[in-house]
């Protein structure tokens, strides 16, 4: 998972764009830290961008334009030429299931912990305790 917070340098007109953009980053920073891996000897297969947008997945699946994405920026439009080139896989996962919501919306404590626990996160209290460290 990557994550990176930053102030957005545009404003969307619609939250399909801003997925869309979201996606676009995603795939860049993917590929930005693939190669120094692979020559770390570090390779893995097709990566995967999960996507709980269906709204999104499309327009990158097709490269068309509606009424959401016909005012996408070209800078980011490479996305769609890397998922036809069958550089990353685009999955659809739903909502509840995205582990990056943890870091990105305010959501329900019930779903927060159930998405801490598929991460694998854990307090350092319990791996001192532990004695991982």
């Amino acid at each position: 998972m990557i994550f990176r917070s930053n102030q957005q340098s545009l404003v969307s007109l619609s939250t399909t764009e801003a997925e869309y953009i979201a996606a676009a980053e995603t795939v860049r920073d993917l590929f930005s830290i693939k190669s120094p891996l692979n020559d770390l000897g570090v390779n893995f297969d097709t990566p995967r961008v999960l996507c709980d947008s269906k709204s999104t997945i499309g327009p990158i699946r097709n490269r068309g334009f509606s009424r959401c994405t016909k005012q996408i920026d070209t800078n980011y439009r490479f996305i769609n030429d890397h998922y036809n080139k069958k550089c990353f896989k685009l999955e659809y996962i739903e909502t509840e299931r995205q582990l990056a919501d943890n870091y990105t919306k305010a959501i329900p404590r019930e779903q927060f912990d159930k998405l801490i626990t598929k991460s694998n996160i854990r307090s350092l209290e319990s791996v001192w305790s532990q004695g991982e460290c």
